[in-house]
This record gives C-alpha cells, structure tokens and sequence, in this order.
C-alpha cells in the first residue's frame, strides 16, 4: 500500500509538469490558395503585385507570390501553426512585410484547395 501512495504521488507529479504538444492541423499536406487580384472599381488586373498568406492571428507568412498580367496568383502552402484559418495579404512598398492593415482577405478556410475568383483588397 506504501508503495501504491508513493507511486500515485510520483505520477501525480510528473503529469503536473507535462504539456500536451499542440498538434498541427493539417500537417505534412500541401495546399493552394488561387485567384485573380482585381480593382474594385474597374474589375482591372493588379498586375505585378506581391501577394502573401498568413495562417491566423500569429501572422505566420510564406513566401509572397506576384501577380501575372491578368492579376492571377497561386500560393502553395503547408501548414506552419495549430491557427484554424489563413488570410491573404498585400505587399506594400513602404512596408517591409506584410500587416494586418492590408487585408485582401481575411478568415479563410485552412486546409483546403481554394479557387477565389476575383478578389479585391478588404472583400469578406
């Protein structure tokens, strides 16, 4: 019995200390983010623009992708964080990255192939 207690007490102890490792979603599969970066008010092409993904809040981002000459990008991703979404970004000149002040979209679906069509900066 003495030494049932003292075993109870040393695990007790040792799960104290541990932390379950935060797993990743989607980890080890490749994903791609695809469309066309437009101008609102003409439906024109951005042309040569940097584009970024970030997964979540923690900003994580991956290479930036330019825009062709009818604006269309395409973003190859795996998962980097636990976050549960992805959002896209611009480049701006005067920025060294990219921010969370330019949106081009926000809260995306994350592990999944995404086909957006026309997209514009702030469309939600």
């Amino acid at each position: 019995m003495k030494y049932t207690t003292l075993f109870a007490v040393i695990i007790g102890l040792l799960s104290m200390g541990c932390k379950k490792q935060e797993s990743i979603p989607y980890e080890g599969q490749t994903y791609t983010v695809e469309g066309y970066y437009v101008s609102r008010a003409e439906q024109s092409p951005k042309v040569g623009k940097l584009v970024i993904l970030s997964e979540g809040k923690d900003f994580q981002t991956y290479d930036p992708v330019m825009t062709d000459s009818n604006g269309y990008f395409k973003i190859t991703y795996s998962s980097k964080t636990s976050a549960k979404y992805i959002n896209l970004h611009t480049y701006l000149a005067d920025y060294s990255c990219a921010t969370p002040d330019v949106y081009i979209l926000q809260n995306l679906p994350k592990g999944q192939n995404l086909k957006l069509g026309k997209v514009v900066k702030g469309n939600q």
